[in-house]
């Protein structure tokens, strides 16, 4: 009875592959072009991000002086490889070379690009970070404190909550400020030189 039972689902099987046969002939072809178009994908992907870290090294190592040549090279790596963790990284370097040559628009324009498009939250924090430092440095207040919100990495909270007293002091609303100054003392917990920074300027404001 087994045999025949063995010897009956083997014919089954083969029945099944019979009458089956396009449908299997297909679903495998698909799952082969899967695997192929995924590790295609796949080796693009890599070779795409090692392009932008070579390209990233060499805005890092060029003069500064050379600026037309990191903007270019800048333009290129968001053109190419905008969504690699390096075109915000560059965006955010050349920034920062723009803000000392005292250019605010290209900078500011900079920093808005890696905010919006860094795949990352902590670059992303980091670049508005530096743009509401630039706005307060412009006394553009509300655009200052607009662009503190947007930072949501959590190792940037004490930063925020000084920085946030700091466009409120600019501002003249001290009793703001002091709140926010010792939101950031706490959050520090009474460690570092970032701590006496914060406290001298909550002394200097306080009655």
């Amino acid at each position: 009875m087994a045999a025949d039972t063995e010897e009956q689902q083997e014919e089954l099987i083969k029945k099944f592959l019979i009458d089956h046969k396009a449908k299997i002939i297909i679903v495998l072809v698909l799952i082969f072009t899967f695997i192929i178009g995924r590790n295609f994908y796949t080796s693009n992907q890599v070779s795409k991000s090692e392009a932008a870290s070579q390209m990233y090294q060499e805005i890092l190592i060029e003069s500064e002086e050379n600026s037309d040549i990191i903007s270019a090279k800048v333009k290129l790596i968001k053109d190419k490889h905008s969504k690699t963790p390096y075109a915000a990284r560059s965006a955010i370097y050349f920034a920062k070379i723009l803000s000392k040559n005292n250019k605010v628009n290209e900078s500011i324009k900079e920093f808005r690009w890696a905010a919006s498009n860094s795949p990352e939250e902590s670059i992303r924090s980091m670049a508005n970070f530096f743009l509401a430092n630039q706005y307060l440095a412009e006394t553009k207040f509300e655009e200052a404190l607009a662009t503190s919100g947007e930072i949501k990495s959590v190792g940037y909270t004490g930063l925020v909550y000084d920085l946030v007293g700091d466009i409120h002091a600019a501002n003249g609303d001290n009793d703001s400020a002091i709140s926010s100054y010792q939101k950031a003392l706490d959050y520090f917990g009474g460690q570092g030189q970032l701590y006496k920074v914060i406290q001298n300027k909550k002394d200097a404001l306080s009655p």
